[in-house]
């Protein structure tokens, strides 16, 4: 048996008030530190465009006119520069090195921003950066300090940052800016390129999925009436969160959704339901300009199996795969399969169609 040999055997167990009073010190008065650098370890495997879409994502969401991408490559270092003309400014330099701060942005399906996340994954990538602002300057050194400084401008922010980049992760960085769909009224320019807001083939609303927060704060979901715009493009189609790319699909469009979409961790994929949902919308607005072939895809076949599938869809999907004569094998009636066999009609057995699509049909 222990026995404190310093205490009164009668005061073994009890703790002295006295021991519980700690004086807070810097080193004491936040639970967590973070490593940039081991952020940016984690992140390592990522495609560098989400730097771009980060940072572009920032200055969209503010009252701007004009956002110009700058990137410059050098084997040594290139630089990434993004320049926005909010009146206001960054609105808290804090957020810039504050992980998960609350995001007035939260709240605000039309905001792109959750945790203030985006501009710190993006920042712990470059090898030293300075966001200028009209609140000030904060320098993010090469020796992992900061420093804040005076230096103000009289609108709008300024990011730039030195990374280490391949040459391929240059020209990939290049390419893909350009699939960015920039909000309207905003000038867009990478590399002193203007990149101008493609005619969208229909614009339509409907009650999709999104995110919130609750009166304490927390995410929360919930489902809310936007606007889908639907672009047409000759090579990659994606999923766009307020003109900002998430993943690619195999939907014959790029849908751009004009709300909060719900998200995976990593900010680049969203949930099957949500993307079944997103089929079949995409079906009914555009089935009667599909082509033969495209309404044979999994993309169509995947649509008119959701319960938001139309009829007319529908139809549409089973003409192009079976014709528009096309009649369903009748186990009762022998005489009359035969006779569509013999008059050269498609006869559609169970097994050609799953139980989702014999419900819809």
């Amino acid at each position: 048996m222990f026995i404190n040999k310093e205490k009164n055997p009668t005061q073994v167990g009890k703790v002295n008030s006295s021991d519980m009073q700690t004086k807070p010190s810097r080193s004491n008065n936040k639970w967590f530190s973070v490593n940039h650098i081991g952020l940016k370890k984690n992140q390592s495997d990522k495609n560098k465009i989400f730097i771009i879409k980060e940072l572009v994502s920032n200055a969209f969401d503010e009252d701007i006119s004009k956002c110009e991408v700058t990137v410059s490559w050098d084997s040594n270092g290139s630089t990434i520069k993004v320049v926005d003309d909010s009146s206001e400014g960054f609105k808290k330099l804090a957020d810039a090195y504050t992980l998960f701060n609350e995001s007035y942005k939260a709240s605000d399906t039309s905001k792109r921003g959750r945790f203030s996340y985006g501009t710190k994954s993006s920042l712990a990538m470059f090898k030293e950066a300075k966001i200028v602002s009209t609140k000030g300057t904060i320098l993010f050194k090469s020796d992992g300090t900061r420093t804040k400084t005076s230096t103000k401008t009289e609108k709008g922010s300024i990011f730039e940052g030195v990374i280490k980049l391949k040459k391929s992760e240059y020209e990939e960085i290049l390419n893909l800016s350009k699939t960015i769909i920039p909000p309207k009224n905003v000038e867009f320019l990478i590399n002193n390129v203007l990149l101008k807001r493609a005619n969208n083939h229909s614009v339509f609303t409907e009650t999709l999925p999104t995110v919130t927060v609750d009166e304490e704060g927390n995410f929360t979901p919930t489902s809310r009436l936007t606007e889908i715009e639907l672009f047409k493009s000759l090579d990659k189609n994606y999923i766009c969160e307020l003109g900002i790319p998430v993943v690619e699909t195999d939907i014959p469009f790029t849908i751009n959704v004009n709300q909060k979409v719900p998200l995976s961790k990593d900010r680049d994929n969203v949930k099957p339901a949500y993307l079944k949902k997103l089929k079949a919308f995409v079906l009914n607005q555009t089935h009667t300009d599909l082509s033969e072939e495209e309404l044979q895809t999994t993309f169509a076949q995947e649509a008119l199996e959701q319960k938001e599938a139309t009829a007319e869809a529908v139809k549409s999907v089973i003409d192009a795969k079976f014709g528009d004569d096309a009649v369903v094998y009748d186990m009762s009636d022998i005489e009359a399969n035969k006779k569509a066999f013999a008059d050269e009609r498609q006869v559609i057995s169970g097994s050609q169609l799953s139980k989702e699509a014999w419900s819809k049909v």
